[in-house]
């Protein structure tokens, strides 16, 4: 399974199944709980939780509950090898990841590789809960990945076009297409999307 978010919280549902446990939406962590609320069962979560080093905190009788950093880790090491012909619903995400993955992987390994955390974190509850926040989180990712670019630290967001283009392939069996340099995403040429649909945006 390549979205940690989701080996995550199958176990949780597994130590915890008497209780609630969602998708955090506000982004602080992966996961939300009503385990302090819950008594014994609560205790039964948090001995899991400490036993395998999730970070976690409590607010307003909700614990938050994140996957270790070793997962964020691995994430930079993912990749998406798999290239494919256009889409039309998913045209402008496909080029968007196409051109991130294509590009010569990041230099930078080990202590030098710092995954950014909640821009990870974003992309996987994205992936978790289903087509228009993966759609959402693109807008997002493009701006990021210019940063990135910028800094000359793009390892995150490559990180993150893969995990996107995993989610994409195997809930719709669609690949992402590699660019066709001198054509801008965006911009209107002429219709050479099937059915002549343009302009090329991520709307």
């Amino acid at each position: 399974m390549i979205n940690p978010a989701l080996s995550l919280r199958r176990e949780l549902e597994m130590a915890y199944p008497e209780g609630m446990l969602r998708w955090d939406v506000s982004g602080r962590a992966l996961l939300v709980s009503d385990g302090p609320r819950r008594g014994a069962a609560g205790v039964t979560l948090l001995k899991y939780i400490e036993k395998n080093g999730l970070p976690c905190q409590t607010e307003h009788g909700l614990l938050h509950v994140d996957c270790t950093g070793e997962a964020y880790e691995g994430l930079l090491k993912i990749e998406m090898n798999r290239f494919g012909t256009i889409d039309e619903a998913w045209f402008p995400i496909q080029t968007l990841l196409g051109g991130m993955l294509c590009r010569k992987r990041p230099g930078i390994h080990g202590a030098d590789a710092v995954p950014e955390k909640s821009l990870l974190r974003a992309a996987m509850l994205a992936c978790a809960r289903g087509e228009k926040p993966v759609r959402d989180f693109a807008k997002r990712l493009r701006a990021a990945d210019a940063e990135a670019l910028r800094l000359g630290r793009t390892e995150t967001t490559r990180a993150c076009a893969a995990l996107l283009a995993h989610w994409l392939w195997e809930t719709r069996s669609v690949a992402p297409v590699k660019p066709v340099y001198g054509v801008v995403v965006g911009e209107d040429v002429g219709g050479g999307m099937p059915g002549g649909a343009a302009p090329w945006t991520l709307a």
